[in-house]
Protein backbone atom coordinates (compact mmCIF):
# COMPACT_ATOMS: atom_id res chain seq x y z
CA UNK A 1 0.00 0.00 0.00
CA UNK A 2 2.80 2.74 0.65
CA UNK A 3 5.09 1.07 -2.06
CA UNK A 4 5.60 4.03 -4.54
CA UNK A 5 5.36 7.10 -2.21
CA UNK A 6 9.07 6.92 -2.02
CA UNK A 7 9.19 9.78 -4.75
CA UNK A 8 6.53 11.91 -2.99
CA UNK A 9 7.86 15.28 -2.07
CA UNK A 10 5.70 14.79 1.05
CA UNK A 11 4.00 11.83 2.20
CA UNK A 12 1.73 11.50 5.08
CA UNK A 13 0.24 9.25 6.90
CA UNK A 14 -2.50 8.44 9.63
CA UNK A 15 -3.23 5.80 12.26
CA UNK A 16 0.25 4.53 11.92
CA UNK A 17 0.42 2.67 15.37
CA UNK A 18 -2.50 0.66 13.71
CA UNK A 19 0.26 -1.23 11.89
CA UNK A 20 2.52 -2.15 14.70
CA UNK A 21 3.59 -5.83 15.44
CA UNK A 22 3.04 -6.17 11.57
CA UNK A 23 6.74 -7.69 10.79
CA UNK A 24 6.08 -6.58 6.67
CA UNK A 25 4.33 -2.98 7.26
CA UNK A 26 6.94 -2.29 10.43
CA UNK A 27 9.49 -2.92 7.63
CA UNK A 28 8.06 -1.29 5.09
CA UNK A 29 7.43 1.96 7.03
CA UNK A 30 10.93 2.23 8.30
CA UNK A 31 12.37 1.52 4.53
CA UNK A 32 10.25 4.84 3.66
CA UNK A 33 11.32 6.40 6.50
CA UNK A 34 14.85 6.17 5.45
CA UNK A 35 13.89 6.84 1.68
CA UNK A 36 12.79 10.02 2.45
CA UNK A 37 15.36 11.46 4.98
CA UNK A 38 17.79 10.48 2.34
CA UNK A 39 15.84 12.30 -0.64
CA UNK A 40 15.60 15.04 1.90
CA UNK A 41 11.34 14.82 1.61
CA UNK A 42 8.95 15.66 4.02
CA UNK A 43 6.96 12.39 6.34
CA UNK A 44 4.31 13.41 8.38
CA UNK A 45 2.58 11.01 10.98
CA UNK A 46 -0.35 10.39 12.84
CA UNK A 47 -1.34 7.59 15.41
CA UNK A 48 -2.93 7.44 18.44
CA UNK A 49 0.16 7.53 20.28
CA UNK A 50 3.90 8.91 20.36
CA UNK A 51 6.30 6.36 18.75
CA UNK A 52 7.92 5.04 22.21
CA UNK A 53 4.44 4.10 23.25
CA UNK A 54 2.67 2.55 19.73
CA UNK A 55 4.16 -1.19 20.34
CA UNK A 56 6.77 -1.04 17.56
CA UNK A 57 8.67 -4.33 17.37
CA UNK A 58 11.26 -2.72 15.27
CA UNK A 59 12.94 -1.02 17.61
CA UNK A 60 15.00 0.90 14.63
CA UNK A 61 11.89 1.92 13.51
CA UNK A 62 10.47 3.57 16.70
CA UNK A 63 13.97 5.42 16.96
CA UNK A 64 13.50 6.97 13.60
CA UNK A 65 9.95 8.27 14.26
CA UNK A 66 10.37 9.25 17.48
CA UNK A 67 13.63 11.43 16.03
CA UNK A 68 11.12 14.41 14.48
CA UNK A 69 9.39 16.10 16.20
CA UNK A 70 6.92 14.86 18.30
CA UNK A 71 3.63 17.20 19.15
CA UNK A 72 -0.01 16.02 20.87
CA UNK A 73 -3.08 17.53 19.44
CA UNK A 74 -5.56 18.18 21.77
CA UNK A 75 -9.23 19.08 21.60
CA UNK A 76 -9.69 22.95 22.57
CA UNK A 77 -11.40 23.18 25.76
CA UNK A 78 -14.69 25.98 26.52
CA UNK A 79 -12.61 28.45 26.81
CA UNK A 80 -10.54 28.30 24.25
CA UNK A 81 -13.82 28.22 21.50
CA UNK A 82 -14.46 31.77 21.44
CA UNK A 83 -11.10 32.71 20.59
CA UNK A 84 -10.66 29.97 18.16
CA UNK A 85 -13.78 31.36 15.94
CA UNK A 86 -12.54 34.83 15.91
CA UNK A 87 -9.34 33.62 14.80
CA UNK A 88 -11.07 31.51 11.73
CA UNK A 89 -13.35 34.05 10.93
CA UNK A 90 -10.85 36.84 10.76
CA UNK A 91 -8.58 34.05 8.37
CA UNK A 92 -12.07 34.60 6.32
CA UNK A 93 -12.10 37.83 6.22
CA UNK A 94 -15.23 38.04 8.90
CA UNK A 95 -16.00 40.01 11.84
CA UNK A 96 -17.98 37.97 14.55
CA UNK A 97 -19.67 40.31 16.79
CA UNK A 98 -19.92 39.51 20.58
CA UNK A 99 -23.44 39.19 20.12
CA UNK A 100 -23.10 36.80 17.70
CA UNK A 101 -20.44 35.05 19.35
CA UNK A 102 -22.36 34.92 22.15
CA UNK A 103 -25.49 33.33 20.14
CA UNK A 104 -23.54 30.82 18.55
CA UNK A 105 -22.36 29.44 22.15
CA UNK A 106 -25.25 29.05 23.73
CA UNK A 107 -27.14 28.01 20.53
CA UNK A 108 -24.83 25.39 18.84
CA UNK A 109 -23.70 22.65 19.97
CA UNK A 110 -20.12 23.46 21.21
CA UNK A 111 -17.45 21.47 19.79
CA UNK A 112 -15.12 22.96 17.76
CA UNK A 113 -15.81 20.86 14.52
CA UNK A 114 -19.39 22.10 14.09
CA UNK A 115 -18.59 25.56 15.27
CA UNK A 116 -16.22 25.67 12.41
CA UNK A 117 -18.11 23.97 9.39
CA UNK A 118 -20.91 26.14 10.41
CA UNK A 119 -18.69 29.51 10.34
CA UNK A 120 -17.72 28.10 6.92
CA UNK A 121 -21.27 27.72 5.70
CA UNK A 122 -22.24 31.09 7.58
CA UNK A 123 -19.29 32.82 5.50
CA UNK A 124 -20.75 31.48 2.37
CA UNK A 125 -23.82 32.43 2.71
CA UNK A 126 -22.93 35.92 3.68
CA UNK A 127 -20.73 36.18 0.83
CA UNK A 128 -23.58 35.45 -1.35
CA UNK A 129 -26.08 37.36 0.15
CA UNK A 130 -24.12 40.53 0.87
CA UNK A 131 -25.05 40.02 4.77
CA UNK A 132 -23.29 41.48 7.70
CA UNK A 133 -23.44 38.65 10.41
CA UNK A 134 -25.82 39.68 12.44
CA UNK A 135 -27.88 37.51 15.21
CA UNK A 136 -31.13 37.54 13.09
CA UNK A 137 -28.78 36.34 9.73
CA UNK A 138 -27.04 33.86 11.78
CA UNK A 139 -29.75 32.41 14.19
CA UNK A 140 -31.73 31.64 10.69
CA UNK A 141 -28.96 29.77 8.72
CA UNK A 142 -27.71 27.77 12.20
CA UNK A 143 -31.42 26.33 12.26
CA UNK A 144 -31.81 25.53 8.48
CA UNK A 145 -28.48 24.54 8.25
CA UNK A 146 -28.02 22.56 11.04
CA UNK A 147 -31.20 20.77 10.67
Amino acid sequence: MISGLEGADTVCLDDVDAVASDSRWEKALFNLFETLMESDRQLILAGRYPPTHSGFALQDLTTRLASGGVWTIKPLDEGELPQALRLRAGERGLEISDSVMGYLLRRVRRDSATLFNLLDQIDEQAFAHQRRLTVPFVRDLATRLLD
